[in-house]
């Protein structure tokens, strides 16, 4: 590696110089241009300040408001741009974004399950704006404990909605606290009504 000093470097725009001698803490390595520091040092450092996720998750909440605030303007005010590029992308990367997405659902069944389930019910509204991860954690184990439930009794069972989320009167929502497990002969036996507070056995949801 050939040697060059900082003020070479500086001399002729390059980001990185190598002197040959240790830093401060025995590295031989490249060094960056702009703060001296060693490639080694900057890497250790910047591995020293990565947030953990619950970290990142507490960041976020305390300051959710203003930043979906920030978000919703800055997309009001660049929507078109914004819309332009994002087809224009797609367009582009159709297949390439098409095998990411499978090879995705492939890596992560039960995530792309619950995507999937969420995508339905979502057409309906029944799935609130306010569902948090624990949420829908807990209905990821509301469908995992029925598909063990079926492969332990081998009786086909489905996870059923208390109130249908497209009822006539009455519609619930996509909530764990609406959803119930039951045999499917049952779920395709119901009418989407529920009619106070009962529901009424017909047709399937």
């Amino acid at each position: 590696m050939r040697l060059l000093s900082r003020k070479e470097a500086k001399q002729n725009g390059k980001y990185l110089y190598y002197t040959g001698q240790p830093c401060k803490h025995g590295h031989i390595a490249e060094r960056y241009t702009n703060n001296a520091m060693c490639t080694v040092c900057s890497k250790k450092y910047s591995a020293e300040q990565v947030e953990s996720p619950e970290t990142k998750r507490a960041r976020y909440l305390r300051n959710r408001d203003s930043l979906l605030e920030n978000k919703k303007r800055y997309y009001k005010k660049n929507r078109k741009e914004i819309r332009t590029k994002q087809k224009k992308y797609r367009e582009e990367n159709y297949d390439r974004i098409l095998e990411a997405n499978r090879q995705w659902a492939k890596n992560n069944p039960e995530k792309a399950r619950e995507n999937w389930n969420l995508y339905r019910y979502r057409k309906y509204r029944a799935v609130p704006a306010w569902l948090t991860d624990e949420d829908k954690a807990k209905i990821r184990d509301i469908y995992n404990k029925c598909k063990e439930m079926t492969e332990q009794t081998g009786m086909q069972h489905h996870v059923d909605h208390i109130i249908p989320i497209n009822a006539k009167k009455a519609s619930g929502l996509h909530v764990p606290e609406n959803l119930q497990i039951v045999p499917a002969s049952y779920n395709l036996s119901k009418k989407n009504a529920f009619e106070a507070g009962t529901l009424v056995i017909q047709e399937a949801e």
